[in-house]
């Protein structure tokens, strides 16, 4: 179809087609947008965290061969510190949506508008086709 279509012809069925099609796409691209979101808080507050224990412990970064013990377990401790963050948010998320999801409405669907066509019209359209 190149050609547009106008609001008062459009089938039913091509409508429903449209609207799955931008539903399964939105959510699509709204789970690789949530997943960015969490990966980036939890990096990020990985990397705090990893920054705050290594000053805490007075241990130099430049140095980490003679502290290999202490900066493994730091680097595990502020990655699940990460992660406890992304889950908080996360969790955070889903219960505002919960509490959204009890305003949204039922609502029945349009009537589809039909155009009248006069007999007029009709017999000229069935001598052109």
């Amino acid at each position: 179809m190149t050609e547009p279509c106008e609001p008062l012809h459009i089938d039913f069925h091509l409508t429903v087609l449209y609207g799955t099609a931008m539903s399964n796409t939105l959510r699509t691209v709204g789970g690789a947008l949530g997943t960015a979101l969490l990966v980036s808080i939890m990096s990020s507050r990985a990397k705090q965290q990893a920054a705050d224990m290594i000053q805490a412990a007075g241990i130099n970064p430049q140095d980490a061969a003679a502290n290999k013990e202490a900066v493994a377990y730091i680097a595990m401790e502020s990655t699940i510190h990460g992660i406890n963050t992304a889950f908080v948010v996360a969790t955070c998320i889903s219960a505002i949506a919960l509490v959204l999801a009890f305003f949204i409405r039922k609502t029945s669907p349009h009537e589809q508008v039909r155009p009248t066509v006069s007999a007029r019209q009709a017999a000229d359209r069935g001598m052109e086709g």
